[in-house]
C-alpha cells in the first residue's frame, strides 16, 4: 500500500485546529494550540 498520499493529508487545517483549541479556555488545550502556532503557523503571521 502506498502511504505517501496519507502523509500530506491532514484531517483539519492547522489554523482551524489552533482556533478551536484556543476557544475552549482549557489550559491544556491552549498549551497545545500554542505549540501548533509555534511549529506550524508562525511563518504565516510573521511580519517582514
Amino acid at each position: 500500500m502506498d502511504t505517501t498520499i496519507y502523509m500530506n493529508n491532514r484531517a483539519t487545517p492547522e489554523l482551524i485546529t489552533y482556533a478551536d483549541l484556543m476557544i475552549t479556555g482549557d489550559a491544556r488545550c491552549i498549551e497545545t494550540a500554542n505549540i501548533i502556532y509555534d511549529k506550524k503557523l508562525t511563518h504565516i503571521f510573521a511580519q517582514p
